[in-house]
């Protein structure tokens, strides 16, 4: 005789339906502890474990690692697009064969160019001569290649909505290729070819790891693929990704070219302070921000493929509240006492003055600045690359113009106010062009979204105003 258990509850009943909701929750928490901690890995190898590898290799090596770091992330900034364009087409639709065909292709492109790029400098290197031995021109560039192509599977997850699964892979990845390379530097040789070993070994598993999580998430059946098919797509993601080697180009320069300029024109001491500044106040956007926008990115980009205006604009609300939260609220607190915090991070050290009179500055700006993650996220979602990074550009060369101008005056306080604007008009002239792309639509998700924002912005900013007034006048 055939028994059935069957449940007390029905099962639309309230209790089970608020048990489902308490469950969905706790794992959208958890899915967002793990992107938060995928960034906190980065911060800790920053803080903690650099200065480790400095006093392992000594300064002459450790120079060249900076050096290295620094090619390392300026090449993760040009992927040709193709952490961008898997993102977007694998959050836009729901085919999952198609999702398989795009991050193959995606994939397959960098192998094609990395294995160029391998080619010309062991050319160079054989026939022309070069500062730096063969083998570590080869790690370095199995290195860089490596954590390209996990990148782009770490976008694929994500926009799969693999939350727990990119978070755990990158966290782990991050800090156990740091404790490895500490490891052979300690016990091993403290030479700069074990450091690119062990990061060149520990990036390829990395890759590999994601790589297998990203067959697993978007073809589970191992189905066979047409490489015509394959060949073709390549093609279209090479040339819709053009735009965004220029887009990529000036981020990066932008970002970075203002370290460069203010040694040139003023002097390499007069860096130490700005660096401190512009480092501490692009935390927020980079290691609290970041989370949450890959975490909104492919319910916005698939709303937005839907045509669905009434769910896209609940998405961006929820994004731009999130955001205000986890941004302007520190930020808000790291302004306000912005002397007492500096001066214990920096034990009361003479530049400490400086750095706080240019937090000051460049705090407010970039914190309006962590907002533009909303229009950006419209852009993509519209494919607007093209007008997007020629806009871009254009900023870029306005801003390095007027920061050498400011520079050669010696005014570093001058390059502080133009990079706070700078943050600040990106964010608006993005807001602009995604208005401008729906303009024509009955229900404009993306002005309603921008007043949203003004709202919630001007009432954190009166706050902050009163509370330091108040603040001011108990002193």
């Amino acid at each position: 005789m055939n028994s059935k258990v069957v449940s007390d509850e029905p099962e639309n009943s309230p209790l089970k339906k608020d048990d489902s909701a308490r469950l969905r929750n706790w794992k959208r928490l958890v899915d967002l502890g793990l992107l938060y901690a995928s960034k906190s890995g980065g911060v800790i190898v920053g803080v903690l474990v650099l200065p480790w590898y400095q006093r392992l290799l000594g300064p002459d090596a450790f120079g060249v690692v900076a050096l290295i770091l620094s090619l390392q992330a300026f090449l993760l900034m040009l992927d040709l697009g193709t952490s961008t364009l898997v993102g977007r087409d694998v959050a836009a639709s729901k085919n999952s064969r198609g999702h398989l065909i795009t991050w193959r292709a995606a994939v397959s492109l960098l192998h094609v160019v990395y294995a160029g790029f391998l080619i010309v400098a062991i050319f160079v290197n054989l026939f022309f001569g070069t500062p730096v031995a063969p083998l570590q021109v080869v790690l370095c560039l199995v290195l860089f290649w490596s954590l390209t192509v996990q990148n782009v599977g770490q976008s694929a997850l994500l926009a799969k909505r693999q939350f727990a699964v990119s978070g755990s892979v990158q966290v782990v990845g991050v800090l156990g290729r740091a404790a490895i390379t500490l490891t052979a530097l300690t016990y091993v040789s403290a030479e700069l070819e074990t450091f690119l070993f062990t990061q060149a070994l520990t990036s390829v598993v990395q890759m590999m790891v994601t790589s297998w999580f990203c067959r697993q998430a978007l073809d589970p059946e191992n189905l066979p693929l047409d490489i015509r098919v394959l060949r073709t797509r390549i093609g279209e993601l090479g040339r819709r990704g053009t735009p965004l080697v220029l887009f990529g180009l000036s981020g990066a320069a932008v970002l970075q070219l203002d370290k460069v300029i203010i040694p040139i024109f003023v002097s390499p001491a007069a860096l130490a302070p700005y660096f401190l500044a512009s480092a501490l106040c692009l935390t927020p956007i980079s290691v609290l921000a970041g989370p949450v926008n890959q975490y909104f990115f492919p319910g916005i980009i698939e709303s937005i493929n839907n045509q669905d205006a009434k769910q896209t604009l609940k998405r961006l609300q929820i994004l731009i509240i999130v955001i205000c939260v986890v941004v302007a609220i520190p930020s808000a607190v790291l302004w306000l006492w912005r002397e007492s915090i500096i001066n214990i991070w920096l034990h009361q050290q003479p530049i400490s003055f400086e750095v706080v009179r240019y937090v000051e500055i460049l705090l407010p700006g970039i914190a309006l600045g962590a907002l533009g993650y909303v229009p950006y996220n419209i852009l993509v979602a519209h494919e607007d690359y093209r007008a997007h990074s020629l806009l871009s550009a254009g900023m870029t060369v306005i801003t390095l113009a007027a920061t050498a101008l400011a520079a050669a005056f010696g005014s570093i306080l001058a390059v502080c106010w133009i990079y706070a604007s700078y943050h600040t008009l990106s964010a608006v002239i993005t807001w602009w062009r995604a208005s401008y792309l729906v303009a024509t639509t009955s229900d404009n998700y993306v002005t309603r979204s921008a007043h949203f924002a003004i709202a919630l912005i001007t009432a954190c900013a009166g706050t902050t105003v009163i509370i330091s007034f108040v603040a001011s006048n108990l002193h």
